[in-house]
């Protein structure tokens, strides 16, 4: 979804690619770390699938959501659509996942999604109509 993320937003504006590509850069490098951290000890085989399978995958998106891009250029509807799809699922995996690993027991607490959500559609908002 990363990947994806960072080829359609090619089509907003070299900016938001290079947005994207920066703030990944910080979350892979601590992907890289805790990756190698969980392959010590494991045979190199399997230690060389593991390393490169987030890259591959990573590189392979970004091609499709350029290639989807240049398939929706001149429809803004769509392309907006797909976008919002994109951040929201990250946004999704952001709140669903990474926040509850975060926990040490694993409890769901609901009022934070509540806050993250609606700070995010404000934040859409403000944007829409204030700038």
């Amino acid at each position: 979804m990363d990947g994806f993320l960072v080829g359609i937003a090619g089509a907003a504006g070299k900016e938001a690619t290079i947005i994207l590509a920066g703030s990944l850069s910080v979350e892979m490098s601590f992907v890289g770390i805790t990756l190698a951290n969980a392959c010590h000890g494991m045979p190199y085989s399997q230690s060389i699938f593991a390393a490169l399978a987030g890259p591959i995958s990573l590189v392979g998106g970004t091609v499709i959501g350029s290639l989807v891009t240049l398939i929706i250029n001149g429809h803004p509807s769509l392309f907006a659509g797909i976008m919002g799809f994109g951040v929201s699922a990250l946004l999704f995996m952001v709140a669903e996942e990474l926040l509850l690993e975060a926990h040490e027991n694993g409890r769901h607490v609901w009022w934070v999604d509540i806050q993250l959500y609606t700070g995010f559609y404000f934040g859409f908002m403000s944007t829409k109509f204030l700038g």
